[in-house]
């Protein structure tokens, strides 16, 4: 922050202007008068801020965790995925947060990535690198950190992804669910198998989004960060308004007023119940995404429900049943 102090000297009252900021070299010029040296304290910190002409700190003295403060700050906010990445973050500062950016090499980012390969999986550390990888090119795009081989994930080789899940749900594993729910829970699992949408678009619905004559649900502001209109069945209909009974009526009131993760954690304890293993909740989004190509539709008609941008990602979801199959090729 600027500062202005008052000296005497031989040719006189003096005013010494100063201005630190952290990750610059402090910076110190004296004037004849007060206007002066104001006038050069705007100048000079609007230069720092802007990444102007004033070169940063040697990044050999800059901390990964010092940086990373910053991206939570001032970048995090306006990302979807805010929470995950705030947590994944402070697992990645536990192992590399005292490195300064300056020597964050390929050969510590290799260490990290095969120490972390031993406790989780490829995928999940691909995630790991490529916040890393952000953080440090927010710094020296947006932030002028200086790194002259530069950004040191680049030059590394990222590990394999995971298989994707290919989970359904098996013959009478849907009645079993069933059985071990309440009335909420059974509607939330009719809605998400009808409809294939995602448990965090669910919890953002409010009564104004459904249009109950064209039977048809607009999703805001979602995942890919664009609108969506779903078309609903019956089934979800009739889901939708059991949910809605069940609270007052508020038209731009969340229908349902818990917290994604509560929800996934009810239907692994129902899951637990019913004896059924490794299904997830979000795993009812691949078999609803699944059914709609086993009626018949299209990849553009199935994405514009599921929200999908690309056939890739597409296809992850997209696991037909065999025998489904050849009663449409006999």
């Amino acid at each position: 922050m600027p500062s202005i102090r008052k000296i005497s000297s031989k040719k006189g009252i003096r005013y010494q202007a100063r201005v630190r900021i952290k990750g610059y070299p402090e910076q110190v010029k004296t004037f004849a008068t007060l206007k002066e040296a104001r006038y050069w304290n705007i100048v000079t910190e609007t230069n720092i801020h802007n990444a102007g002409s004033i070169k940063p700190c040697n990044t050999r003295i800059i901390l990964f965790r010092e940086i990373s403060e910053k991206y939570i700050l001032e970048v995090l906010p306006r990302q979807k995925g805010f929470k995950q990445e705030k947590n994944r973050l402070k697992i990645i500062l536990l192992h590399l947060g005292e490195y300064s950016i300056g020597k964050l090499s390929p050969a510590i980012l290799s260490s990290y990535r095969d120490e972390r390969l031993i406790s989780v999986s490829g995928t999940t550390v691909k995630k790991e690198l490529s916040l890393v990888s952000r953080i440090i090119n927010t710094g020296i795009k947006d932030w002028g950190y200086s790194l002259p081989d530069g950004n040191p994930v680049s030059m590394i080789r990222y590990p394999k992804s995971n298989k994707p899940r290919n989970r359904r749900l098996e013959h009478g594993e849907l009645a079993k669910l069933i059985g071990f729910s309440n009335d909420f829970m059974i509607s939330i699992m009719n809605i998400l198998i009808e409809t294939g949408i995602r448990r965090g678009e669910l919890c953002k619905v409010v009564t104004n989004d459904i249009n109950w004559k064209l039977q048809t649900l607009t999703l805001l502001d979602t995942k890919n960060g664009t609108d969506r209109i779903v078309p609903l069945t019956n089934v979800a209909i009739t889901s939708l308004k059991a949910l809605i009974d069940t609270k007052p009526n508020r038209p731009s009131t969340p229908i349902i007023s818990f917290h994604p993760d509560h929800i996934s954690h009810q239907f692994k304890k129902i899951c637990n119940m019913a004896g059924i293993q490794d299904l997830r909740l979000h795993d009812l989004r691949h078999e609803a995404t699944t059914r709609f190509f086993e009626k018949g539709l299209n990849t553009i008609e199935v994405a514009s429900i599921t929200g999908h941008k690309t056939v890739a990602m597409l296809q992850r979801y997209t696991h037909l049943r065999a025998e489904n199959l050849l009663q449409r090729i006999q």
